[in-house]
């Protein structure tokens, strides 16, 4: 019998709220204000379980004392402005209680798209990734376009001609005859000079990019595998693979987890949900991984004991699209990043306990787009600092947050 995942109460606000909120802010009438809307919703799969969801409309109105704003609802949703990029939310009828809700620092639109007629068309974009130093990014569409892009100057510095149909992957290194279908998924091994990447084809394949060469193929299965995840745990052709595995999510429901190199499977897990596999992350220093579904739930596995999920949650049923174990502070258990189909993006509590998992911060922005990808970008020299966190989105807008 599957598995009921947790069931998460999440919020919503008006994604371009940001701008009501300067609007009052910069007013010079005493008496200006504006109004947002925001939702409340604890729905997940089970009808039984679900909760009526709570719209507020929320007035705006210069604070009292002259700093910041007012922020006043009549439906039982509560809200605290912090600064122009965070509030405080609370809805006890739905038990959330101190909901951190963040928006972008910064937001950028690379002109991937291209010119048509003299006018700039912005297209999807399908992939993205930020080099470790954060100076560059790249970003794919959905019409074969990649091109990597200056992060200061907010510029493109190169095309990368080849594709002719969407690009799904991409990554940054951090220093042949292959698949048979869409390539769905790509990591890096070590420093770079090996690549694994999964395909539709139902396969995870590792690479020598010196040489352009196929080492390894590993058979998956029939089903397309939709994602990979790097981890620890050679020959002429190899770098850096000993104790090496990488994770992958496959169509039919399972978590494969296979030992580069033995080239063999080490442990298979079935998501309880009974549903396709869309997103996994590994994170090596806690032994946990995680897996995301067509229908929404994340399930969080302990490597060591991987019978069944430690905990399972979810939200709604919007598909996961990415996820991100992030390590937290030092003392601290690890946090989970959640990127969905209808444009949700969230943070949880520490991963202690299935009871105590909620959300604790709501990253806004998309207008129910659908987010493709999320990075996180921890800084060495400050390890008690959580991490920047980046995402792409089909509206062609990369966000940092």
């Amino acid at each position: 019998m599957a598995r009921k995942p947790n069931l998460l109460p999440f919020l919503t606000i008006q994604h371009d709220a940001q701008i009501d909120f300067s609007e009052v802010l910069n007013s010079n009438e005493e008496d200006s204000n504006a109004t947002i809307w925001t939702s409340v919703y604890k729905q997940g799969m089970s009808l039984k379980k679900r909760k009526t969801p709570i719209h507020d409309t929320i007035e705006i109105t210069p604070s009292d004392s002259g700093q910041g704003l007012s922020l006043k609802g009549s439906e039982g949703v509560e809200l605290t402005y912090e600064n122009k990029r965070t509030l405080t939310g609370y809805c006890k009828k739905l038990g959330i209680d101190g909901l951190r809700i963040s928006f972008p620092k910064k937001q950028l639109k690379p002109e991937i798209g291209g010119k048509k007629g003299g006018i700039f068309i912005v297209v999807q974009i399908l992939s993205f990734d930020v080099s470790p130093t954060e100076d560059l990014y790249v970003a794919g569409s959905g019409d074969g376009r990649l091109a990597v892009y200056d992060l200061q100057k907010d510029e493109r510095r190169m095309d990368l001609i080849g594709h002719s149909e969407d690009v799904t992957a991409c990554k940054f290194f951090p220093s042949g005859q292959g698949h048979t279908s869409f390539v769905t998924d790509v990591d890096i091994v070590g420093i770079g000079k090996n690549v694994i990447s999964s395909s539709k084809d139902g396969t995870v394949r590792l690479w020598n990019c010196g040489t352009s060469s196929e080492v390894c193929v590993f058979k998956i299965g029939e089903r397309p595998v939709n994602c990979i995840n790097l981890g620890s745990y050679t020959t002429k052709d190899e770098h850096e693979t000993q104790e090496k595995l990488f994770i992958a999510g496959s169509a039919d429901g399972t978590i494969q987890i296979y030992d580069i190199l033995g080239k063999k499977r080490a442990i298979t897990s079935y998501s309880n949900t009974l549903q396709e596999v869309t997103a996994v992350a590994y994170l090596p220093a806690s032994g946990l991984y995680a897996s995301g579904t067509s229908n929404g739930a994340v399930e969080i596995w302990d490597i060591r004991s991987h019978a069944t999920p430690l905990f399972c949650f979810q939200r709604n049923d919007s598909k996961i699209t990415d996820l991100s174990l992030s390590k937290g502070i030092e003392g601290h258990e690890p946090t989970c990043f959640v990127a969905t189909a209808d444009g949700g993006f969230y943070k949880t509590s520490e991963l202690s306990s299935e009871n105590d998992i909620q959300v604790v911060e709501e990253f806004i922005g998309p207008d129910l787009d659908c987010i493709t990808r999320i990075r996180s970008i921890n800084n060495p020299d400050k390890p008690n600092i959580y991490p920047n966190i980046w995402n792409s989105c089909i509206d062609g807008t990369i966000r940092l947050y």
